[in-house]
């Protein structure tokens, strides 16, 4: 066994988003001492590349008058970039998660891994829950408080740990292993690797940053650049916490 510290999160910049909200989930992990794992609720990223990103960014920066992003600049963004289609229509379709536990993660990059024998090939991880999926509906979701997905990580675990199955994705030769907007197919082949099992919580801010440029011997970056940039933005946004 090889011991992890986690993070789950609600997509956004924003500490108080409501747990309601049809937005990512985000789990990531430090495992050991080598290893850190980046993932979100949804297959595809937001955007193909940094560039889309930082528009992505401005685009819902809040409007100082109302607190909040300004519609119109959003439509607009959306409109006049594809790759921002596939993970909205995701979003739309997808119930919001009962829990933490119940929801799936992806890791939307693309990484190279290198075998004993030196042969490449690229994969894309992905967590499945034990407890399984389970979504909430409109109905069920009016009952709910804004802040419910912390209390109920917090009774789940006094009762018994939560478990994910891990997989492997690997990339067919039809697939953009640059672009993480783009699914790849479910008929590809997976590979388990192993299970994420977390058995305690500590509910205080820890100084820390989950940064996936760190890999363990046999996994490096591959030429996908969202992720070429990620562990830079991580560092400047962990700085931007700890000196507000």
């Amino acid at each position: 066994m090889v011991p992890l510290q986690g993070r789950f999160s609600v997509g956004g910049g924003n500490p108080r988003a409501s747990d309601k909200g049809k937005t990512v989930r985000g789990l990531a992990l430090h495992i050991g001492t080598n290893w850190d794992l980046v993932l979100l609720s949804a297959p595809v990223f937001m955007v193909a590349t940094p560039e889309e990103f930082v528009e992505f960014m401005a685009a819902r920066k809040p409007d100082p008058a109302t607190g909040k992003p300004d519609v119109a600049k959003v439509k607009a963004f959306n409109e006049k970039t594809p790759s921002t289609k596939a993970q909205i229509d995701y979003l739309t379709q997808a119930q919001v998660p009962a829990s933490y536990a119940h929801a799936p993660y992806w890791g939307v990059n693309a990484f190279k891994f290198t075998n004993a024998q030196g042969k490449q090939s690229y994969g894309r991880w992905r967590l499945e829950p034990r407890a399984g999926l389970v979504g909430l509906t409109d109905e069920q979701l009016a009952t709910f408080s804004d802040d419910f997905l912390l209390p109920e990580l917090k009774q789940r675990l006094s009762k018994d740990a939560v478990v994910f199955n891990v997989w492997l994705q690997l990339a067919g030769p039809q697939d953009d292993v640059k672009n993480p907007s783009i699914a790849w197919s479910s008929a590809n082949q997976e590979v388990r690797m192993g299970q994420i099992v977390i058995n305690g919580l500590n509910d205080t801010c820890e100084p820390t940053m989950f940064n996936p440029a760190v890999l363990p011997q046999g996994q490096a970056l591959s030429e996908d650049p969202t992720l070429l940039v990620r562990a830079g933005s991580y560092g400047i946004s962990l700085s931007r916490r700890l000196n507000p």
